[in-house]
């Protein structure tokens, strides 16, 4: 499991994202039951004896998919499966109201990247009401959908969307700085860092690699051995990331 600080908050907002991220196939039989896959360009991926390998996704990397309920776009960083995929890992911004796409059967986490945030109102029976700040991952079914609300004018956020029943998954959102923080994975996780703020610099289990990532870059870590960990130092005060993990259950 990811260790470092709980879920931190940030004021700092980005300018919006104008291209989209997408990834190719990837041997993940070994842990996942079906044929995986994380989007169809992948970055070189680079590993240091035995240790987990990394690999760096900027946005020139991904595939734009349209929402399902036709009002937006969405920037697809990761996925594993096809149409019925076991789960998707995706970026987008939200310019106006308005209710979010339903993904019955599935469970959603979703967090503030850029803006003041986001007001989520659930439908009856629930009724329940979500203020999204940014930094802060809120998890809710992916049916019935939400309508959100914006707080301060537009939003980028950040969403993992996957089948409970295939796998399991966590998001924390790390506010860094200067700092340098390491996050743990058990071997058959996948890891994503998602950059926010300003750039990061990354080791694995001791080892610095060669990869200074930007803002809206994503770095993957996968094939992790049991002790492997992955170092993020940030390199400006302002250096945050949203740490993702998935795996099979």
């Amino acid at each position: 499991m990811p260790r470092g600080p709980s879920p931190a908050s940030t004021s700092s907002v980005l300018a919006p994202a104008r291209t989209s991220v997408e990834l190719p196939p990837l041997p993940l039989e070994r842990t996942w039951r079906c044929t995986g896959m994380l989007a169809p360009r992948w970055g070189r991926a680079l590993r240091f004896g035995s240790m987990a390998r990394v690999r760096k996704l900027t946005p020139a990397d991904g595939t734009e998919q349209p929402w399902r309920n036709g009002r937006g776009r969405t920037l697809e960083i990761a996925r594993a499966g096809g149409a019925d995929f076991d789960w998707r890992l995706a970026a987008a911004g939200v310019g106006e109201d308005g209710p979010f796409s339903d993904f019955a059967g599935y469970r959603r986490l979703l967090v503030v990247t850029a803006g003041a945030g986001l007001v989520l109102e659930f439908p009856p029976p629930s009724q329940r009401r979500e203020r999204l700040r940014p930094l802060e991952p809120c998890a809710f079914d992916g049916a019935p959908a939400p309508h959100a609300r914006l707080v301060g004018g537009p939003v980028e956020d950040l969403g993992l969307i996957w089948q409970p029943q295939r796998c399991r998954a966590s998001m924390q959102g790390l506010r860094l700085g200067r700092r340098a923080l390491r996050l743990e994975l058990a071997p058959g996780e996948l890891g994503f860092a998602h950059l926010l703020g300003a750039g990061l610099r990354a080791r694995v289990s001791g080892e610095e690699l060669p990869i200074d990532g930007a803002p809206r870059d994503t770095l993957v870590l996968e094939d992790a051995r049991a002790g492997d960990e992955l170092e993020l130092r940030g390199l400006e005060d302002e250096s945050c990331c949203v740490w993702t993990v998935v795996a099979p259950v």
